[in-house]
């Protein structure tokens, strides 16, 4: 018997409910059993558009934990810690979309309920999942070795137009941080996934350059959490890392690995390849290598491997998946990012 999955949210801005669908639709070994989203109607579209006429619309949560083996929770940021916990109440295997909280004492209560129970649990940091990605993690293993910097920039532009109006995840009661939680969580948890980097000590600088925005439903204009950031922290071994996040204009990701055995370059611009320089005994070659990897199709193809490595997981033959421990632990360095951003810097006297 197929593992009957219930999809929890189906999104009004970005469509990641659409990219799981999609992708547990290819992969084929599970059924998407169930869908519930506090606007009915929204998800009753969602059941239509993605041919889903088998699955139940569900008109709570209670009433999808009831008919699936596990759920897929996509809603917006504040409601996922309430949601996994539920599922965890009800014995149900779990994929929740990050971040997994808004604060590391509530991302520990998830741990802690975990605490004995044999649930499969999956948190969603989907570039772990471009093909390139592991394929760095084997350079750094076997021919980097130990990491000396860790350096990334990463953002979107969408939201760079001031005349989109205030969203929920400009809301610091509903989102936590701005940018340096959206797309810094992918960066901190690629430091660990591709490098091994685990931060002991943080910093970091904040700011929100459109202040104001056109009203939403409840008249909201003020925009409370950030556009951009820059944060820099040490290992316990002291390599350093750093990055700069924007929501406000900025290219795809892309990463410098700098150690031992060389640097290695990564572009989600041009993702199905590494320029790698090779050093050997700290002096560099001249001549780069560029590592080519299997072709994916961007945003589709790296939410296809992702949601296989979730069905993969429910059927007993979990991989290298990030879980709710590592959704603990990116909660917690944005944490000390925030409280790091929250202390002001040094002002330059000149």
């Amino acid at each position: 018997m197929k593992p009957r999955i219930g999809i929890v949210g189906t999104g009004q801005t970005v469509g990641i409910a659409h990219y799981h669908t999609q992708g547990l639709l290819a992969d084929g070994r599970a059924e998407i059993a169930a869908v519930y989203d506090i606007n009915n109607e929204g998800a009753a579209t969602f059941l239509r558009e993605h041919g889903l006429e088998g699955a139940r619309l569900c008109t709570s949560y209670a009433e999808l934990l009831g008919c699936v083996d596990a759920v897929d929770i996509c809603t917006p940021n504040y409601t996922h810690i309430d949601y996994v916990l539920q599922a965890i109440q009800a014995g149900k295997a779990i994929f929740v979309e990050k971040p997994l909280a808004l604060s590391a004492s509530d991302s520990r209560r998830a741990v802690d309920a975990l605490e004995g129970k044999n649930l499969f649990n999956m948190v969603g940091f989907v570039y772990r999942y471009a093909n390139v990605m592991p394929r760095l993690r084997r350079l750094v293993r076997d021919e980097i070795g130990r990491v000396y910097t860790f350096s990334a920039s990463f953002g979107g532009k969408r939201l760079a137009n001031p005349q989109i109006g205030v969203e929920w995840r400009m809301l610091r009661a509903l989102s936590g941080s701005g940018a340096l939680g959206d797309f810094g969580s992918h960066v901190i948890d690629l430091a660990a996934f591709t490098s091994g980097l685990l931060f002991k000590k943080v910093s970091c600088l904040t700011s929100t350059v459109i202040h104001q925005r056109p009203p939403n439903l409840s008249g909201k204009t003020q925009v409370e959490n950030d556009d951009q950031a820059v944060f820099a922290a040490r290992t316990i071994g002291n390599a350093l890392a750093s990055f700069i996040v924007s929501r406000v204009g900025m290219d795809e990701l892309r990463l410098l690995v700098v150690g031992e055995g060389g640097l290695a370059r990564v572009s989600m611009a041009a993702s199905d390849q590494i320029d790698y320089l090779p050093a050997s005994g700290g002096v560099y070659s001249t001549e780069p290598r560029q590592i080519t990897v299997e072709h994916q199709q961007p945003f589709d193809g790296w939410f296809a491997a992702q949601m296989r490595a979730f069905v993969d997981g429910l059927l007993g033959e979990p991989g290298d998946t990030a879980d709710i421990r590592q959704g603990h632990y990116v909660e917690c360095v944005l944490e000390a990012a925030q409280k790091a951003a929250a202390m002001h810097a040094v002002r330059v006297e000149i």
